[in-house]
């Protein structure tokens, strides 16, 4: 089958674009500056961005099924517009542009963001209410783009949008911000945790539930793919633990951590780099539901996840392979 992949060169796209090739798909990629994470694979690169449509129709045409993985992520706010334009307008961009050219079904990868988190002690499913507008930047630009991609449905237009939680695991070249923060800490850059936790799934059997929409699922429907909530101190330890150290983690109230907030921004800025915690990034440890239900998606989209063991453990094995953890 022929198929259209736009952030074929990030975090998801990694572990997408390689189980794609190996079930036989032919894939137009639509890519950035940094390629690493599909140089190596034999597939027609387009060198653009959500903005340019000229691109965007190279990138469909032909295609019969397009998979929408480009957004920006931030937990930082959107001060210059940047996550809106990409999201939100990027999306729709896209999204006009595969229902002229003839794609059949697109497969949008949305954000368990993009919905309430509370109540945060009930189970949180597809029928859990939208993100409110008092929501962070980040939240409303996926609701919003949510919406735009669920609204264009048509008998001859097929959408679906899938909701993974927080991405954790390999190969991530760039790194994830998950990604980075497990460097941090491994490091020594991040001398504690913070109390909170978040439901963290393998990119892996994200990528699989990716490719199992080609073919499964309802055309206007959102199905969530989550994987297990684990309190931020017991992540560390399963990091600890597969990096071959001892079990020691300092836990902080969040509360503590937010006094920190306005520290970590002045100092990340004077050293050029990204705030290792943020008002966002604290909040959703903070409100992250510890019951998202991924029923729908096992049923319908076959979709299966596997021990956050097993992910740990293969996320700092493949740091250490590829240099990112030399030494450590």
């Amino acid at each position: 089958m022929k198929i259209a992949v736009t952030g074929a060169t990030g975090h998801v796209g990694a572990s997408l674009i390689p189980l794609l090739l190996s079930e036989g798909h032919n894939v137009t990629a639509l890519v950035r500056n940094d390629v690493r994470a599909i140089s190596s694979f034999d597939i027609k690169k387009i060198h653009s961005d959500l903005s340019n449509e000229p691109s965007l129709r190279e990138l469909l045409n032909g295609n019969e099924i397009l998979i929408h993985c480009a957004a920006k992520i931030s937990i930082t706010g959107d001060k210059d517009g940047t996550v809106r334009r990409t999201n939100v307008e990027g999306t729709e961009r896209v999204l006009r542009l595969a229902k002229a050219s003839g794609v059949r079904r697109m497969i949008h990868i949305s954000s368990i963001h993009a919905f309430n988190q509370h109540p945060s002690n009930e189970s949180l499913n597809e029928n859990r209410d939208y993100v409110s507008d008092h929501g962070f930047d980040y939240d409303r630009s996926k609701r919003d783009a949510t919406k735009l991609v669920l609204s264009a449905a048509t008998n001859d237009f097929e959408v679906i949008t899938l909701h993974p939680t927080s991405i954790i695991g390999p190969p991530d070249y760039k790194p994830s911000l998950l990604g980075n923060a497990m460097l941090n800490f491994l490091m020594g850059k991040i001398p504690f945790a913070t109390s909170g936790g978040f439901d963290f799934v393998d990119v892996r059997d994200v990528a699989r539930g990716i490719v199992n929409a080609i073919a499964l699922g309802r055309s206007g429907e959102k199905y969530l793919l989550s994987g297990k909530y684990f309190p931020v101190a017991e992540l560390f330890k399963l990091i600890q633990k597969a990096a071959g150290r001892k079990s020691h983690v300092i836990a902080f109230p969040l509360t503590l951590a937010e006094i920190g907030v306005p520290f970590e921004k002045i100092i990340s800025s004077m050293q050029h780099r990204p705030p290792l915690f943020t008002r966002e990034s604290l909040a959703a440890l903070r409100t992250c539901n510890r019951f998202i239900d991924s029923t729908k998606a096992k049923e319908e989209l076959n979709y299966q996840i596997r021990p956050m063991e097993e992910t740990v453990h293969d996320l700092v094995h493949w740091f250490r392979q590829y240099g990112y953890l030399a030494g450590n």
